[in-house]
């Protein structure tokens, strides 16, 4: 994976998914194979067909970048890492986790759980933070391999 990378590492395309810039760590890590996919998944996030995506181990989140030409922010996250840091979730956040992956939303998990809907996203934060996942597909995926 990209033990290389730090925390804050990102690429940026334009439009056609070309790299305009990112972190020396992420430009290192870059192969032309990944570029390519890369480019895919601009085209995608282009589409709104997607806007996280998992390449060789490693979380991209693209975010279109406001004004002017069309450009994407990908950010990169090495799963294994996310995984080495805390992952163990509390009583409260195990169960949040289950209410969330079966469907239910923050408003549904606070009154089932007798918190308030702010807290719940609270919790549903620390939870996609510790799993390293970024949308309840991953989340249910992620509480599934852990079983």
């Amino acid at each position: 994976t990209m033990e290389a990378l730090d925390d804050d590492s990102f690429l940026l395309f334009d439009g056609d998914g070309k790299v305009e810039h990112g972190t020396e760590r992420a430009l290192a890590w870059l192969s032309s194979e990944r570029a390519e996919l890369f480019a895919r998944c601009v085209r995608l996030a282009d589409r709104d067909e997607g806007k996280h995506f998992c390449i060789d181990g490693v979380s991209a989140r693209f975010v279109r970048l406001a004004g002017g030409d069309v450009r994407y922010l990908a950010m990169l996250r090495d799963r294994d890492a996310i995984e080495l840091r805390e992952t163990t979730l509390s009583p409260t956040e195990q169960a949040v986790a289950e209410d969330l992956a079966a469907g239910l939303t923050l408003r549904e998990v606070a009154d089932l759980r007798g918190f308030a809907e702010s807290t719940a996203k609270t919790h549903a934060k620390k939870i996609y933070r510790k799993l390293g996942v970024a949308s309840r597909v991953e989340l249910v995926e992620s509480l599934r391999a852990r079983r």
